[in-house]
C-alpha cells in the first residue's frame, strides 16, 4: 500500500509541477510583492522534497530579460525544447565531407544550438536535461541513407545501429 501511495504521489507532484510550470511560463514578468515576506519560488517550495523543478525552453528565451528572471527565480533545471534533437545537433555537411571518418559516426555540432542553453545553465546554476537525442520527425532524412545522400538507398540495419550508437 505504501509503495502505491508513493508512486501515486510522485505522479501527482509531477503533474502539479507541470501545470505550475505551464502557468508560470504564461506570466509576463515576476509580480511585485507587496508583502514584507516574498512569496517563495517553486524551487524553494519543492526543495523540501529534494525535487528538481524545471522548465522547457528554446534558445530565444535567453534573450528575453523578463523570461530569464522568471526562470532564475522559480526553477533549478532546464530542458531544451529542440536544441538536442537530431536536426539541431547533426552536421550533414561535415558528415558528408569525410565518409572515412563520419560514415558510422555522424558529425555533431554543439556550438550552434546547444551551447547557448548550456551557457545559460552554467551562468545561473541550473541543471540541464537534453531532450531528446532521437526523435521521429526531427531527424534529417540524410542520416538514414548511404553516404548521407538522399539520392542513394537507405543504409542497412548494421550501419544504422552503428550511427545511432555513436551519435547517442
Amino acid at each position: 500500500m505504501k509503495k502505491n501511495f508513493i508512486s501515486f504521489f510522485a505522479r501527482c507532484r509531477t503533474c502539479i509541477a507541470a501545470v505550475l510550470v505551464t502557468v508560470m511560463t504564461l506570466v509576463p514578468a515576476l509580480p511585485a510583492h507587496a508583502e514584507e515576506t516574498p512569496t517563495p519560488s517553486l524551487k524553494e517550495l519543492f526543495a523540501k522534497e529534494e525535487m528538481t523543478v524545471g522548465f522547457a525552453a528554446s534558445n530565444k528565451v535567453y534573450s528575453d530579460q523578463k523570461k530569464t528572471e522568471l526562470a532564475r527565480y522559480h526553477f533549478n533545471s532546464l530542458t531544451c525544447e529542440n536544441e538536442c534533437k537530431p536536426e539541431s545537433l547533426l552536421d550533414g555537411d561535415t558528415s558528408r565531407s569525410n565518409l572515412e571518418i563520419y560514415n558510422e559516426s555522424p558529425a555533431v555540432d554543439f556550438e550552434r544550438s546547444f551551447k547557448p542553453a548550456l551557457e545559460f545553465c552554467k551562468a545561473n546554476g541550473l541543471k540541464m536535461r537534453g531532450h531528446t537525442l532521437v526523435w521521429h520527425n526531427q531527424t534529417p532524412e540524410w542520416l538514414f541513407h548511404e553516404d548521407y545522400d538522399t539520392s542513394k538507398p537507405f543504409a542497412g540495419k548494421e550501419l544504422m545501429q552503428k550511427r545511432m550508437e555513436n551519435y547517442i
